[in-house]
């Protein structure tokens, strides 16, 4: 591949992946307002179903925020009574945020809301089209793709979250 095609790939992957988190956030901030939340609190409740209890640090990690705005959001999420801040037992310096009882019964709506809403764009709907218009080793490809991408920009500790949060899900949903 020459310089010129490698130039045009990088331009259309990098704005076709801004494109699909703008398509995948939309559809999360319509579900979030439905559920009187926000997106950001959203996705800080969605990543804690997965895990008893985290760490702002840890915390801001799996949510790719820095830590200053997960504690925010996390404060008016308190504030909302949708978690618990407690301190960590083996060091008072620690802080462990995990989700209360309204917390779990707003991300058990969120599941509700989401399998009945017709959003636009629809994200489930655009990914099961895009399922079944490509084979399973295009798919496969496109997921090797995406996680080699987001260890080596993000971390390995990452890509090792999602697949942990994935295997939580499914044993819940089982």
């Amino acid at each position: 591949m020459n310089d010129i095609d490698k130039l045009k790939n990088v331009h259309i992957i990098v704005n076709m992946v801004r494109g699909l988190q703008f398509g995948i956030e939309e559809n999360l901030r319509v579900l979030a307002k439905k559920l009187g939340t926000t997106y950001p609190g959203l996705r800080i409740l969605w990543i804690l179903q997965y895990e008893k209890e985290m760490t702002i640090t840890r915390l801001s990690k799996m949510g790719l925020w820095d830590i200053s705005t997960t504690q925010r959001i996390v404060t008016n999420l308190r504030k909302q009574d949708l978690v618990e801040i407690n301190k960590s037992k083996e060091d008072n310096r620690i802080r462990l945020v995990s989700l209360n009882q309204n917390g779990w019964k707003l991300i058990e709506s969120a599941y509700d809301y989401s399998s009945q809403m017709q959003l636009n764009p629809d994200l489930a709907c655009a990914l099961e089209k895009a399922m079944n218009k490509y084979d399973d080793d295009d798919f496969n490809k496109f997921i090797e793709i995406g996680i080699y991408m987001c260890t080596e920009l993000i971390s390995e500790d990452y890509v090792n979250w999602v697949y942990k949060a994935m295997k939580t899900f499914l044993k819940r949903k089982m």
